[in-house]
């Protein structure tokens, strides 16, 4: 495994983990809100 790829793994990740957060940011202030 190259480490282009690693990194291109970690970015993926970070921002999969980033959308995921994001929305259940948003439906908890929506259902408090």
């Amino acid at each position: 495994m190259d480490r282009r790829d690693r990194n291109n793994a970690l970015t993926v990740a970070g921002f999969a983990g980033g959308v995921v957060v994001l929305g259940a940011l948003i439906t908890v202030m929506l259902a408090l809100g």
